[in-house]
């Protein structure tokens, strides 16, 4: 998905830096410097942009201008706050891809001396098991047409 949020900027008077408020996203977060902190609310909202996605929910239109600096004052308030609001382009694609691809632990029980000879061999379980589930994931795949889950992880 590509899309552009708005996104309050100010100067952390506390601290040094610059604070991030991604507002209809509920986002905070912050760089050390204006270059830095347009690259976290970059990251922070294709990330939050992604997970939603891959949960298949509700995915919140950008806010207009306008509406963002509404929000910026009820989260804020309207005293003598200082910032500037900006859009921050997104294309969460390299980012489903990561969180699709991420590692997940999962147990398995071997035998005893199975484990002794995985341990002689210098054979890595997590691999060999990850080949094998590809391979029968793949036969299942046939089965129903869908396709080969081996090509899909070789195209990224």
């Amino acid at each position: 998905m590509k899309e552009a949020y708005p996104v309050f900027l100010t100067e952390d008077t506390n601290e040094g830096g610059v604070l991030v408020y991604v507002p209809g996203l509920e986002i905070h977060t912050e760089g050390t410097d204006l270059y830095d902190a347009i690259q976290m609310a970059r990251d922070a909202i294709s990330l939050k942009v992604a997970d939603l996605e891959l949960d298949r929910k509700e995915i919140p239109i950008p806010m207009t201008y306008e509406e963002g600096f509404i929000e910026v004052f009820k989260e804020y308030g309207d005293g003598d706050l200082k910032g500037i609001m900006i859009y921050v382009d997104i294309n969460t694609e390299s980012y489903l891809i990561r969180l699709k691809n991420k590692s997940v632990r999962k147990d398995c029980t071997i035998p005893a001396w199975m484990d002794d000879e995985v341990k002689k061999y210098g054979i890595s379980c997590s691999k060999v098991l990850q080949n094998a589930l590809a391979m029968k994931i793949a036969e299942e795949r046939e089965k129903d047409n869908i396709g080969d889950i081996r090509n899909e992880n070789k195209k990224q």
